[in-house]
């Protein structure tokens, strides 16, 4: 017969959940660059009726393997 709840307090289930995947439009907010690459973005494509499209430009930029990124 299976026991009802914690065995210990070393439960797995009694862990804090994994942290969410950092997305590549959070990786370009906290760039001092953000500003200039949104700008020159933009100039090429007016995307901002699209939904999402802040999620778009990071994603097409590739804001996580930039060499120039840096901290804000």
């Amino acid at each position: 017969m299976e026991q009802a709840g914690y065995a210990s307090y070393r439960d797995p289930r009694l862990q804090p959940p994994d942290e969410p995947a950092e997305e590549p439009v959070d990786v370009m907010d906290r760039c001092v660059h953000c500003a200039a690459c949104q700008r020159v973005w933009l100039n090429h494509i007016d995307a901002r009726k699209l939904v999402g499209w802040e999620d778009e430009m990071a994603r097409e930029l590739g804001c996580e393997f930039c060499e120039l990124w840096e901290e804000d």
